[in-house]
């Protein structure tokens, strides 16, 4: 029984092992006092120490110091925690830093063989991430996930418009339900389902006509005015869309206070969640028979710039892509797709070409 001190703690100390030296310890508390020893008796079997910690308490103690700090968007947080939650199912969390081999991360790494590219490429980030982190705290001697090899990946799906019939179809059930006008401005500006859901009737400009896209409807998570609002996910997605004359005549009828939201949701002066948005979608799509994802009206969006001929360095901006690179891709892609395809979108070509053409009268450097 331990003995309690002059200063209020309890003092003893514990042999781990037969033959080990005896570590020394104090607790305030009998209950402390009891899982401090279970600890150091444990810590001494598996190795663990003040310099040698688990390595799965390290790459959660690297998220939060140095990580979740510096995300700006709700976007990329999800990206990392869904990466560390699924990571931490098929880690071992009792190996120590310096037990952790390139043998070690290589069979983790390969457990997620048949997975999409995105999930793969930020297990991956967050390994080396880990690692560096570790070296940097000399928890380990050295890097050991700089040799990593990608595991064999799903293939990805190719990006693909609907077909102009599918459009025609959903554009005339949107137009006869209440929530249709999300699909409706989703067609009209290329933007995300969350950039629609987060658009405020200020954010119109009806003698520029445009639309400024600034904030974002988040899904699961609130991340700024408790009501799962939040900023976009990169700052190139912070962008002016322009808004065609049958966007415009959509909208009009429907104009309400500058700080209200253009799709409400279910109590007044809330915005419609992604939840909710996605259930009144499928209630369209189905009465349509059409069998797509929100997400490939933006790529039909993209689809109708590259038939208008909108320059590259345009549909970047109106896309809000951040690398130019992925506009190439994407323009290179909806190249080949289109190539002999004869059920093509010309309402929106057509839209997009009457704006380009106003815009090339009111600027010469076009």
């Amino acid at each position: 029984m331990p003995k309690k001190g002059k200063d209020g703690y309890y003092h003893s100390k514990v042999v781990p092992a037969p033959g080990a030296k005896p570590i020394y310890y104090r607790a305030k508390t009998l209950a402390e006092f009891k899982r401090l020893r279970e600890q150091i008796i444990e810590d001494y079997k598996t190795g663990r120490s003040r310099d040698n910690p688990v390595f799965w308490d390290i790459v959660q103690e690297w998220y939060k110091v140095v990580k979740e700090p510096r995300i700006r968007s709700a976007g990329t947080r999800m990206y990392y925690t869904h990466a560390i939650s699924i990571l931490g199912k098929v880690l071992d969390h009792s190996i120590c830093c310096r037990a952790v081999r390139y043998s070690t991360l290589q069979a983790v790494y390969d457990t997620f063989a048949g997975k999409n590219l995105t999930l793969v490429h930020s297990v991956r980030a967050v390994l080396r991430a880990a690692c560096r982190y570790a070296v940097i705290n000399r928890y380990m001697d050295y890097d050991p996930s700089t040799a990593l090899v990608d595991p064999v990946i799903k293939e990805p799906q190719k990006r693909s418009a609907p077909k102009a019939s599918e459009i025609r179809t959903i554009l005339e059930v949107a137009a006869g339900d209440p929530y249709g006008v999300v699909i409706q401005i989703a067609y009209y500006t290329g933007a995300r389902i969350g950039e629609v859901l987060g658009l405020k009737w200020q954010d119109v400009d009806w003698g520029k006509k445009q639309i400024h896209i600034c904030r974002a409807v988040i899904q699961h998570e609130a991340v700024m005015d408790g009501h799962n609002v939040g900023p976009l996910k990169t700052q190139a997605s912070d962008r002016l869309v322009p808004m065609p004359p049958q966007l415009g005549s959509i909208l009009s009828p429907l104009r309400g206070l500058p700080d209200t939201y253009i799709c409400p949701g279910t109590s007044r002066g809330s915005m419609l969640t992604h939840t909710s948005a996605y259930r009144y979608l499928r209630r369209i799509f189905d009465a349509a028979g059409a069998r797509i994802t929100p997400h490939q009206l933006r790529h039909n969006y993209a689809t109708a710039c590259y038939l208008a001929g909108i320059p590259l360095c345009v549909a970047m901006q109106w896309l809000g892509h951040s690398d130019y690179k992925m506009t190439v891709q994407v323009y290179a892609e909806i190249k080949k797709a289109v190539c002999g395809d004869d059920d093509l979108d010309l309402h929106l070509r057509d839209a997009l070409l009457a704006i380009k053409g106003e815009m090339q009268l009111q600027d010469t450097a076009w």
